[in-house]
């Protein structure tokens, strides 16, 4: 019922990283996707933008000021508000023990920079895809659970109407 009109939504991608360069590049990189782009040059700064825009995807640099992408991405998965967005974590940091700290951070997948910008492009369309088919699955499963709620309460109240009925005739 939601599906429809769920999947035409704008998307939004939230990117925090620090250079300024790379947040071009970023941005080229899916320009012909008509994405919304939102940046944030800190931790902070994007924790902060994601809570105010709530985006579908979050692309995020491991190496800023302040706060670390590792701690961003834990504060968004201990987030009520946040813990569904997927998070791709975009960075220098290549070797294995960086890419499993950042997994274990809570990340999604784990693009080393720099990047190959068409894989990038496909990496990026297919979380999106991936989240918004397992949003479209809770709605429905949610839907169901409604639909049947709705049912009990049709049946309790004739139900009572009968049983009241029954009453006001016995009376």
């Amino acid at each position: 019922m939601h599906g429809i009109a769920f999947m035409e939504k704008e998307i939004k991608i939230l990117v925090i990283d620090d250079d300024p360069f790379l947040q071009r590049l970023v941005e080229a990189s899916l320009i012909k996707e008509s994405f919304t782009m939102v940046f944030a040059s800190s931790g902070e700064e994007g924790l902060e933008k994601a809570l105010e825009i709530v985006p579908d995807l979050i692309l995020l640099d491991v190496i800023m000021p302040g706060i670390d992408g590792f701690e961003v991405c834990r504060q968004i998965r201990n987030s009520k508000t946040l813990q569904h967005i997927p998070v791709i974590i975009l960075t220098a940091l290549d070797d294995r023990d960086s890419k499993i700290q950042g997994l274990e951070a809570g990340a999604d997948d784990y693009i080393g920079k720099p990047f190959d910008k068409i894989e990038f492009k496909a990496r990026v369309k297919t979380i999106i895809r991936l989240s918004r088919i397992s949003k479209i699955e809770k709605l429905t499963e949610l839907e169901a659970i409604i639909m049947e709620k709705d049912r009990i309460i049709e049946e309790q109240k004739k139900q009572i109407a009968q049983l009241l009925s029954h009453a006001n005739q016995s009376a």
